[in-house]
């Protein structure tokens, strides 16, 4: 093993796919923040110092390719793939097909570790594939630019994740943040949204990053030393020393158990990103503060919507009856009319944590899908507009049900914590130890 070919397999890992006699690599420049100048140079930077690098350590001949924002790099058919097998074999890597589907670090991290300029340099393949400096990539303000390891929604390798991250760790690159391809994170409210396999992000902040990592593609080097320029904002410290304070609350989402995800996974809530480390295993997950999170579940996961949202008020209020008779037999659904205002200042009401997103969906005049705008601003415009409200008869935190009879659009709303609520998640989830199953 050597550096130059260390960083070709870290290459291979980030973006490739292996066939029976040729593979591509892609690299997704255009829809990660690059500029035309900068493809330039990592179009130069492809073809006089990585291109070259496959002739020599496999005897393989590859070339550039573009089209609709994707670059790849690309062999010929019927090549001589050995050499590249037995590397990839000599680090216990995957040898076909898309590689993140099934990578192990393992014994890729073991291997390299004897020499820690091939650790670096397989990094920075990898870093050179899946890292994103998209300036949009910030922790809620402009001072914390973040660079994000975006691993893509096709693949469910969360094993391949928590290595990564927690290598990363070993190295001493502090994690900021993790969002994981499951919809307890990429749907906590709405249970029947069915776009949630948005992939992985491992995300870091900019000066975290740079302390112990670095690109080979110079202008994502360049990219990234300029948004650490912006970077006021401190680390979080290690994860391990982390307090997990009033994480937001999560519905049970309707596919929960698909089919895709993973057995360590599948059917299970999540509260957290650290939730997941403490269940996969990673050695730096709080894991007192994810056992003290889990016994407070009933407070933390809805077993009704969170917030669902419909342009079809009439099929909206049929999912609203359907889910007050699946768990209220005895009650009848009765209808109230509030103006905004007054909704949004009774004290029965405040129990649900996305009132105000409800009504400013229900009143927004420009929506991108179903998100709404300035959120505070349509709230405003909207006080004396007035709502139909559904709720059971004679009950107290049930959910219920907002409609906007002018645009017919509504939404079911719920509160987390009331007892109505723990009573529905008594039939609905077990807990042991880290794990929320979920039984039905």
């Amino acid at each position: 093993m050597n550096v130059d070919k260390a960083y070709l397999l870290g290459l291979l890992v980030g973006g490739g796919t292996i066939g029976k006699d040729s593979f591509q690599i892609e690299i997704p420049l255009k829809s990660w923040g690059e500029t035309k100048e900068r493809m330039v140079q990592i179009f130069r930077d492809l073809s006089k110092e990585v291109l070259p690098k496959f002739k020599k350590e496999f005897g393989i001949s590859v070339e550039p390719d573009s089209g609709n924002g994707v670059w790849k790099i690309i062999t010929e058919y019927s090549v001589d793939l050995s050499k590249l097998i037995d590397a990839l074999t000599s680090l216990g890597l995957p040898t076909k097909g898309f590689l993140l589907d099934s990578v192990n670090l393992e014994k890729c991290k073991q291997e390299l570790s004897k020499d820690s300029k091939n650790t670096e340099s397989f990094l920075a393949g990898l870093f050179d594939t899946r890292a994103s400096l998209e300036k949009s990539h910030r922790r809620f303000v402009d001072e914390a630019p973040i660079v994000s390891l975006e691993i893509p929604g096709r693949t469910q390798n969360f094993l391949f994740v928590v290595q990564l991250c927690e290598w990363l760790n070993d190295l001493g690159t502090v994690t900021d943040q993790i969002l994981f391809n499951h919809p307890s994170q990429h749907s906590p409210s709405d249970p029947i949204y069915k776009n949630w396999k948005k992939g992985f992000k491992v995300r870091f902040l900019a000066k975290d990053f740079l302390l112990n990592n670095a690109f080979a593609f110079r202008s994502k080097a360049q990219g990234v030393s300029e948004l650490k320029t912006h970077q006021t904002t401190h680390s979080q410290g290690s994860c391990l020393l982390r307090k997990l304070t009033s994480p937001n609350p999560v519905s049970i989402h309707s596919e929960i158990k698909d089919k895709t995800l993973p057995k360590e996974v599948q059917g299970k809530i999540f509260l957290h990103y650290l939730h997941f480390c403490a269940v996969l295993g990673c050695k730096y997950a709080p894991q007192q503060e994810v056992k003290n999170m889990v016994k407070h579940f009933y407070e933390l996961v809805s077993a009704a919507p969170l917030l669902q949202k419909d342009f079809n008020s009439e099929d909206l209020l049929a999912e609203y009856a359907h889910l007050c008779s699946q768990f209220f037999l005895e009650q009848k659904i009765k209808i109230h009319t509030y103006k905004v205002n007054s909704f949004l200042e009774q004290e029965q009401f405040s129990a649900y944590p996305k009132r105000e997103s409800a009504i400013a969906f229900l009143f927004a005049e420009n929506l991108k899908g179903k998100r709404p705008g300035p959120q505070q601003e349509i709230i405003r415009n909207s006080l004396t507009k007035s709502i139909n409200l559904y709720a059971l008869e004679g009950t107290v935190g049930t959910p219920i049900a907002l409609v906007n009879a002018e645009n017919q659009r509504g939404a079911i709303i719920s509160a987390v914590k009331s007892e109505a609520n723990k009573k529905m998640l008594t039939h609905l989830i077990k807990c042991k130890g880290f794990v929320l199953e979920v039984l039905q």
